[in-house]
């Protein structure tokens, strides 16, 4: 049975109209229940599922995996790594010296267009809630879990004859101090879409907090 693990452009047309409501968003802790955190930007040209890479091979089929037209399994793993990677910086906090949630996303602009990393902006105020104010009083940094989340299925769609690629990560973190005390975090799902040629680059992304 093949696992088909992309999503279109459609999907992220919709993330761009709901961006307008980022801003002012509530901080993880302070969440009643799912919450959805948008920012996000156009696809443009220019550590879950891995393998070994064959960049002359199509790999659609390979292991199960239903990939889009025109993206072959190296591209697919090089994306799957820049995900994997761009979630876990976007998921280490250290409150005493971050301001606020924000500041994660900031540190992961090397990996997005560089117009994408112009929209990203952090607020001025400092987070507050319960789970910021505990690991900044005890020095404590967030430690992320990442796993790649293949349990969703949006419409896909073609631009410039290509299928465009979104990949998703699971991520959870806890908190530890340097003297290695520990506790529960939270939890966050991340949406990534790329640009199309290498050096691939993040294009646009949002999350849902657990």
């Amino acid at each position: 049975m093949r696992r088909r693990i992309y999503t279109g452009l459609g999907a992220f047309a919709l993330v761009a109209a709901l961006a307008a409501c980022s801003s002012g968003q509530p901080e993880p802790d302070e969440l009643d229940g799912p919450q959805v955190t948008i920012t996000a930007g156009p696809a443009s040209s220019s550590e879950g599922d891995s393998g070994s890479s064959d960049s002359g091979s199509d790999a659609s089929g390979a292991d199960g995996l239903d990939l889009p037209d025109g993206i072959d399994r190296a591209e697919y793993e090089a994306k799957v790594e820049l995900a994997r990677e761009v979630a876990k910086v976007m998921s280490t906090w250290t409150p005493g010296e971050d301001l606020n949630w924000t500041a994660s996303e900031l540190r992961a602009r090397e990996f997005m267009t560089a117009a994408k990393a112009d929209e990203v902006l952090a607020p001025e105020r400092p987070a507050s809630g319960d789970q910021w104010r505990l690991a900044d009083e005890k020095g404590a940094t967030s430690i992320p879990f990442v796993s790649q989340n293949t349990d969703f299925d949006l419409p896909a769609q073609t631009h410039e004859d290509k299928q465009a690629l979104v990949i998703s990560m699971n991520v959870y973190w806890s908190w530890q101090t340097p003297d290695l005390e520990a506790w529960a975090g939270r939890s966050r799902t991340y949406y990534f879409s790329f640009t199309d040629e290498e050096p691939y680059k993040i294009a646009g992304y949002t999350y849902e907090d657990g």
